[in-house]
């Protein structure tokens, strides 16, 4: 398999590898507050935004920008802020507590075995 083909098939790990969403946005410097029972609204960081456009939900995790219609995990947050790749992003956002790690070695050793 080239370089190439491995790119094409990366793919974010389990969310549950991942930091939660809102740490990630502190840590991105992106302000929010909350908006409705499980979510947080923010300025979208991707386009030019004056009302905030861009939902963060907490509990599943993820964001979505109502005005240009990026969203995704944490991963996709970091990569859309910082202009990269999201395998560039992911190590960014991986949790560092020993059981997402042990999660990461099996998810890993999962895949090579396929």
């Amino acid at each position: 398999m080239s370089f190439l083909d491995r790119r094409a098939s990366f793919s974010v790990p389990d969310d549950s590898l991942l930091r939660p969403i809102l740490e990630v946005a502190d840590e991105l410097g992106i302000e929010y507050e909350p908006s409705g029972r499980m979510w947080f609204a923010g300025i979208c960081p991707a386009h030019d935004d004056n009302d905030p456009s861009m939902r963060f939900n907490p509990e599943g995790n993820f964001f979505q920008c109502f005005g240009c219609q990026k969203g995704g995990s944490a991963a996709h947050l970091w990569a859309l802020v910082m202009d990269c790749s999201l395998q560039e992003a992911v190590p960014h956002v991986l949790r560092r507590d020993a059981d997402a790690l042990d999660n990461l070695g099996s998810a890993m050793e999962s895949d090579a075995r396929d």
